[in-house]
Parts: structure tokens; sequence; C-alpha cells
């Protein structure tokens, strides 16, 4: 079963904020293939990518 975009969203941010990075990051990346100027997984992934320090 396919996720739409906000339901993936939503797992990316659940996962996110229970610190499992690899998880966030494979939902933001799969939305942002799909809609690259998705503007809350392009927030989401940005804070991210600050975090780990990887801008």
């Amino acid at each position: 079963m396919e996720l739409s975009i906000d339901q993936a969203l939503k797992k990316g941010v659940e996962a996110h904020k229970a610190g499992n990075l690899e998880e966030a990051d494979r939902y933001y990346t799969a939305i942002l293939k799909a809609h690259p100027k998705h503007p809350d997984a392009n927030h989401n992934i940005g804070i991210f990518a600050i975090g780990l320090g990887k801008v």
C-alpha cells in the first residue's frame, strides 16, 4: 500500500521526533523525489541536515 504525500510527511515527522533519523530521511527523500519543491519536506530535511552538520 502506497502512502499519500501527507501520510509520508506525517510518518517522517513522527520518526524524526522519535530520533529515528534514518527512517525520517527515507520519508523526506521519497517525498522530494516525487515533489522536489514540497515546502514541508524541504524544510524538514533541512532541519535534519543542520542537526547532523551536513549542510
